[in-house]
């Protein structure tokens, strides 16, 4: 499998997760990759758990950490869950 598939698949992995309610809770780095813990936002001991193993997905979780840093500060507004149509987006502004 290409390194660019295995990032997608990652991704996809990641935006699922999050699309249900988890937020990241910690991020262990190792030479087997980047294991993150996911825990529910209203439920602390609902987790999940996933492996990162390519260098783009790592890219990917370190933008995500970040956006979650900048809501946690009330910096940045809180996201949509990225499989949300643009369309229910562009109706809930108006």
């Amino acid at each position: 499998m290409s390194s660019h598939r295995e990032f997608v698949l990652e991704k996809e992995k990641i935006d699922a997760i999050k699309s249900q309610g988890y937020q990241i809770n910690t991020v262990t780095e190792s030479l087997d990759g980047a294991l993150i813990e996911f825990k529910k936002r209203d439920n602390e001991e609902d987790k999940e758990l996933l492996l990162l193993t390519t260098a783009d997905g790592r890219k990917y979780l370190s933008t995500l950490v970040l956006e979650q840093q900048l809501e946690q500060q009330g910096i940045l507004q809180q996201q949509q869950p990225p499989n949300e149509p643009l369309q229910q987006q562009q109706q809930q502004q108006q």
